[in-house]
Order: structure tokens, then sequence, then C-alpha cells
């Protein structure tokens, strides 16, 4: 007879040897499994990670931390983690600070800058003389 879903002579004696029939569906099973390790994967992270409290009780996870994005309802997590502040308000890694890269519109991250190669930058953008 005729599968009007791929459009092919099919006969049903015939089915178990068609490579045809069969390819679609190892296609699916292939993008299910897929999505499957990856939703494993994505659990395991956030069952293995440690959390950040936010003031109004709300969990998020660790890394969300100082990630320039405000995702405690008061902002919180985005507080004491060393961001720099452009002339427009744009927030940008304390890191990118004096990197010899603007980051900012105006360049304001790069001036009164020693650009010294005698210290180290840290996560938060403090400075370690070496």
């Amino acid at each position: 007879g005729i599968n009007a879903e791929y459009g092919t002579n099919v006969h049903w004696a015939s089915l178990s040897a068609s490579r045809n029939f069969f390819t679609p569906h190892r296609r699916l099973v292939d993008k299910m499994k897929i999505a499957l390790v990856t939703l494993a994967a994505l659990l395991a992270m956030t069952m293995a990670s440690e959390f950040y409290t936010c003031t109004d009780g709300r969990e998020i996870p660790e890394g969300y931390k100082c990630d320039l994005d405000c995702d405690c309802e008061g902002c919180e997590d985005e507080h004491d983690c060393g961001h720099y502040t452009c002339p427009n308000g744009r927030k940008i890694y304390g890191q990118w600070e004096c990197d010899n890269d603007c980051d900012c519109d105006s360049c304001a991250d790069e001036d009164n800058c020693d650009n010294s190669e005698d210290e180290y930058v840290c996560p938060n953008g403090q400075r370690i003389p070496l």
C-alpha cells in the first residue's frame, strides 16, 4: 500500500527490512537521547551546586551571583562584587577595568589606569601588587 506520511510505496511484509521507514524514527530516538542526556547534566549541575539565598528567601544557584544580572528582588546578588559602573550606567566586571580594552562606550574603564604589569587583577576587581 501507499504510505501517506513518507510518500513511498510500502508493502507491509517488507516494513522490517525497509530502512526508509525506520530512519525517521531513529532520528527521533537520537534527538530524545540527546535531550535526556542534556537534561540529566543540567539537573546534576543544579543539584550539585551551592545556592545563594536572597533577602526575600528565594534561592538562586551560586553561579548567578555577581553575573551582572539581577536575580534577586533587591538585586543584592550583584552587591559587593567589585563591578565597575560606566558613566552611562552600564556595569562591567571589575577585572575589565584597566585591562587595556575599552568596555565602556567612552572608554572610561581605561582612564586613570597605571596598566602596570606589576599587579594581578582578582576576579572581583581587586588589584594586588606583584
